[in-house]
């Protein structure tokens, strides 16, 4: 029996504490990184890929994908079949084996004590307050589709991780002043006035003709690529088959044209009005020129407004306005924008002395996994990466 299952056999005992941080590099660090950050390869090599130089065989590679679906089985529960086709497994795995390699050299290791600490400290496997080894080996074997000796290295590599984590980030700090930057800068709100012209109050008033439609099915065919109805590539449909989507991409340019028009001779009226008179706001100019305004509930920069019109881009360029500026032309996917401020409103003062330490705490932690993505990505650039796994066929 493994060593470290004997350890767990003899533990009378467990505390129930929540000390089980799985260090996983962050899924936005990979989404940013990239398909192009890697060069890929064949699956005739017989290895998975290499990393400076080095041969990944097909079974590391494997494993070490495998240890981010138990992650993400143990994170999400049965709901993580949802989640897999947002996680690129395939570069986390890359990332954690590369983050590996650096870390052996730096001689970091994991011993089973350790391992075996941090498995009986995982609530997952307590029954009646302690860990219980029948339920350990069951929800390995079963729910994680692993073996106990599976688990355990892949919790070991976890460990080695989160320990070079904490060597490459121990320096980071934070401090009061840039604590009440972050805390303003996560809770002030705004709400603002805004004009606007959508490209859908144009389409009645849009034509297309069939040479258009056929310019454009010659000038961008290879976007209208199909799968293919058998195993012997894409191909590109008839122009009458996607003759209907053309029309409708065209139709939705020109309306969002007209409708950047529209709000363009809005904008130069207004820009008129403000030289005689630039103390004037919007709300005061649009009265005078019979112009429809709305108004947003008050918002926080990184809170989307749910269901409205007014994008999160929109909203950051919110806060960037001075009191009474009217913003630039803004765009959306359907429209176009200008807005004011109505009313702002900082912080709450007593609050955040309350909430202070856990914020200033926070904080720390997000400078800290910033620091670390970044360190990641660049030891990634430098490790020649070479990606001949996408031919594997893992499971999800």
């Amino acid at each position: 029996m493994f060593f470290m299952l004997k350890i767990l056999r003899k533990q009378e005992q467990t505390k129930k504490i929540v000390f089980w941080l799985l260090i996983t590099v962050m899924v936005l660090a990979f989404v940013l990184w990239g398909a192009d950050a890697y060069k890929q390869g064949s699956i005739a090599t017989g290895y998975a890929g290499t990393i400076s130089g080095r041969a990944v065989s097909i079974t590391e590679f494997r494993r070490m994908y495998l240890a981010g679906l138990n992650d993400a089985r143990l994170r999400f529960g049965e709901d993580y079949r949802l989640l897999v086709p947002y996680l690129n497994l395939r570069a986390q795995a890359w990332a954690k084996l590369v983050l590996l390699e650096y870390a052996g050299n730096l001689k970091i290791k994991a011993a089973n004590q350790e391992v075996a600490g941090e498995i009986a400290a995982m609530p997952l496997f307590f029954r009646d307050g302690a860990f219980n080894q029948d339920a350990y080996e069951k929800i390995v074997r079963y729910f994680l589709d692993s073996s106990p000796r599976d688990f355990e290295e892949q919790m070991r590599s976890s460990l080695i991780i989160r320990k070079l984590y904490e060597r490459i980030t121990t320096a980071i700090t934070t401090n009061d002043e840039e604590a009440l930057a972050d805390y303003k800068r996560k809770n002030e709100t705004v709400n603002i006035i805004y004009l606007k012209t959508d490209q859908k109050d144009f389409l009645s008033q849009i034509a297309v003709t069939d040479d258009e439609l056929k310019n454009y099915y010659q000038a961008n065919a290879g976007q209208f690529k199909r799968p293919p109805p058998v195993e012997n590539g894409s191909f590109i449909p008839d122009f009458e088959e996607v003759k209907g989507e053309i029309r409708e991409t065209l139709e939705s340019g020109k309306a969002k044209n007209e409708a950047k028009k529209k709000i363009q001779g809005y904008k130069n009226q207004i820009d008129e009005v403000l030289k005689k008179e630039p103390n004037l706001t919007l709300k005061e100019i649009a009265s005078r020129l019979a112009l429809e305004l709305k108004t947003t509930p008050p918002f926080k920069r990184f809170e989307p407004l749910s269901e409205s019109e007014i994008t999160p881009q929109i909203q950051l360029a919110a806060f960037n306005l001075k009191p009474g500026e009217i913003s630039a032309l803004l765009e959306s996917p359907d429209a176009y924008f200008l807005i004011e401020q109505d009313a702002s409103t900082g912080i709450d003062q007593e609050k955040f002395k309350q909430e202070k330490e856990n914020h200033q705490k926070n904080l720390l932690e997000e400078k800290k996994q910033r620091a670390f993505d970044n360190f990641t990505q660049e030891l990634i650039a430098k490790s020649d990466l070479k990606d001949n796994s996408s031919s594997l066929n893992l499971p999800e």
